[in-house]
């Protein structure tokens, strides 16, 4: 997809589109008031939803898109016009979105394409919390696997995006057999980063994160201690009915939990193998990045 290095307006000052401005026939129009003059036509061959927009606005001179800011819609415009976007970080999740709704499938793919080439450690919990929500992007699993691969990164990153996660992904990483970390210190630090950042609403959420952690044999009571007498443990009304004894049982306590704060999950491990084990991912995930090496017929991979 080509880089356009021209606003909107500038494509028709100059090469194909030059002149052709005064045969617009449409207006559309953003909710913060900016407006473009377009080629009804020209959107309607790219673009299955703007064909039906004019089918139903015949004698409409300006129809407004909504929820799509005017930066957004000029670099949709753009992309019509000129086969280019303007991608980067900030911007590609509102495209992405914005693409699915205007049902821009090739501009979908390139700005999918983008966000899995471009995913860092410092984006990929925020880009997972937005596809989590909108499965029709289709990146949720790419977002969900490199969070798994890379969770310790993650959790060393000043700005990882950990303590703005909703519970139900951070539960769910946690909980997967396949989190590569060092040990469950790990998972334990993320569960202390996560509610304190937000103690008053997150509390409650304590007693089912600690339901994530692979117990094994051996009791690393060094940690157990560090659990137990932590305030998000031992001042938390949610966490009353832990066995808080000072010979602390890793299963008796776990399997407490289980039953007082997640009985569901109670009944899914009692069908399946003991939960106690460390943790052994399903898949072996490689990641590897295309590298385009340029040459005198143009790039070569």
């Amino acid at each position: 997809m080509n880089i356009p290095d021209k606003s909107f307006a500038e494509i028709f000052n100059g090469g194909f589109w030059e002149g052709q401005q005064q045969f617009t026939d449409g207006t559309l129009q953003t909710d913060d008031g900016m407006t473009f003059r377009i080629h009804r036509v020209v959107l309607s061959q790219r673009s299955g939803y703007f064909r039906a927009l004019f089918s139903f606005n015949l004698n409409q001179e300006t129809i407004t898109i909504p929820n799509i800011d005017s930066k957004i819609l000029e670099n949709i415009l753009l992309y019509i016009y000129t086969d280019g976007a303007i991608l980067d970080e900030k911007n590609v999740w509102d495209l992405m979105i914005a693409s699915d709704y205007l049902l821009l499938d090739d501009l979908l793919k390139s700005c999918r394409s983008f966000s899995v080439q471009n995913m860092t450690c410092t984006n990929c919990l925020s880009s997972l919390s937005i596809a989590w929500q909108i499965d029709k992007l289709d990146i949720r699993d790419d977002c969900y696997r490199y969070a798994l691969v890379h969770f310790e990164d993650i959790l060393k990153a000043t700005n990882g995006g950990l303590e703005e996660l909703p519970f139900k992904i951070l539960k769910k990483l946690l909980e997967s057999k396949s989190l590569n970390v060092f040990s469950e210190r790990s998972v334990w630090k993320a569960i202390v980063t996560w509610t304190e950042t937000d103690s008053s609403s997150r509390l409650p959420h304590v007693p089912a994160l600690l339901t994530c952690f692979r117990l094994e044999e051996e009791v690393d009571e060094e940690l157990a201690a560090e659990i137990l007498s932590h305030t998000i443990v031992n001042n938390n009304p949610h966490c009353s009915d832990l066995m808080l004894s000072k010979q602390f049982n890793y299963y008796l306590t776990k399997c407490a939990l289980l039953s007082q704060h997640a009985r569901s999950e109670a009944i899914f491990y009692q069908n399946t193998s003991c939960p106690f084990g460390p943790r052994t991912p399903n898949h072996l995930y490689v990641i590897a990045r295309n590298i385009l090496t340029p040459t005198k017929y143009g790039s070569d991979r």
